[in-house]
């Protein structure tokens, strides 16, 4: 059954496959496609994760003293020290245990939330 595919394929290759009088050997179709194939790629993948990427950044950038955060390995803090345009923060994780992270470590930003301390049961 494959080789009686592949048999017809090859015939019609060899004739040209030009079919209902088409010219043979037009590139339009397949630069239509691979143009369609681009714009597809753009709109469904790149867009998205360009605007999810300025969205970060911009979460990043704006971290400030107080802010609580979480970061990529789970631990929740407090930002007490955070420079302008640097690379890391200082976090206060409880009392006694003050932590000094990159800036891209942190996952989430959680700035309305009580710390735990705050939380009357």
């Amino acid at each position: 059954m494959f080789e009686t595919s592949l048999t017809i394929a090859l015939a019609a290759a060899e004739t040209g496959g030009s079919g209902a009088g088409g010219a043979p050997n037009s590139l339009q179709p397949m630069l239509l496609m691979f143009a369609m194939i681009a714009l597809f790629f753009y709109f469904i993948i790149l867009r998205p994760q360009k605007r999810d990427q300025q969205k970060r950044q911009q979460m990043l950038d704006g971290i400030k003293k107080g802010d609580r955060i979480v970061t990529i390995g789970g631990i929740h803090g407090t930002v007490i020290e955070a420079e302008k345009g640097g690379t890391t923060l200082k976090i206060k994780v409880d009392a006694k245990t003050m932590l000094k992270i990159n800036r891209s470590a942190v996952s989430t930003l959680r700035a309305g939330e009580p710390e735990e301390d705050d939380v009357k049961e």
